[in-house]
Formats: structure tokens, C-alpha cells, sequence
């Protein structure tokens, strides 16, 4: 995850929105450690050709293969290996709203994030 030092990071970069990322890595945290918790494998697709990791459940590889680029796409899969659905994740914006777009198949499973996320809202 991008920086992974944020003190270092503003001390280098006084105008950085380090809230901001802060709020975005908090989310994308409570994103992949709901999806874990739920039994769920995680391919993380950042734009290459192929995926950072693939069907992955160690929590810090996904974390580290996380916001490294703009966007990311989360693809879950279950225990069987049947794809469940994506969540669109796009940085810079708010912080909040991380979480641009997402199948609503996954809804269900991931209303504790969205929950978190709105609460940063406020």
C-alpha cells in the first residue's frame, strides 16, 4: 500500500492529502479483512495484464498489492473457486468514497464495509 510510512511521507511532501490516503487504506483494509473473514480468495487486477495476486488469502500480500495504481479491481471468489463478484476501488477522490462500484451479488457480504465507509463520511 502506498506510502507505507505516511509520517515519512508528509514529512517529505508537506501538501500531500494524507488524511485522505489514510481514510482510503483504512477501508481497503476493512475491504479484504471482511472478504477473508467471510472465507473468500481475492484476485487483485491493478491494470496490468495479468493480476498483482491471484485468488490470494495471505492479508498482507493483498494489502501490499493494493494501492499501487489508481485503480484496483478486488474480484472474490469462495472456497470452490466460483467467482462471487468485484469491487472497483478508485483512489484520490474523497477517501470515503474508495469504493466506486461493486456487483451486487457481493452487497450482502460486504455491507460491514460500506457501513464503515459512509461512517467516515460524516
Amino acid at each position: 500500500m502506498y506510502p507505507k510510512n505516511l509520517k515519512q511521507f508528509k514529512l517529505e511532501n508537506p501538501k500531500a492529502p494524507v488524511a485522505r490516503m489514510r481514510t482510503e487504506r483504512s477501508i481497503v483494509r476493512h475491504l479484504v479483512d471482511t472478504l477473508l473473514k467471510a472465507g473468500c480468495s481475492i484476485t487483485v487486477w491493478n491494470g496490468g495484464d495479468e493480476p498483482e495476486v491471484k485468488r490470494g488469502t495471505d492479508r498482507r500480500v493483498l494489502l501490499d498489492a493494493l494501492i499501487e495504481t489508481d485503480t484496483d479491481t478486488v474480484v472474490a471468489y469462495d472456497a470452490a473457486g466460483k467467482r462471487l463478484g468485484s469491487v472497483m476501488l478508485v483512489y484520490g477522490n474523497d477517501g470515503w468514497d474508495v469504493i466506486s462500484d461493486y456487483s451486487c451479488d457481493l452487497e450482502p457480504m460486504i455491507q460491514p464495509t460500506l457501513n464503515y465507509a459512509e461512517s467516515l463520511q460524516r
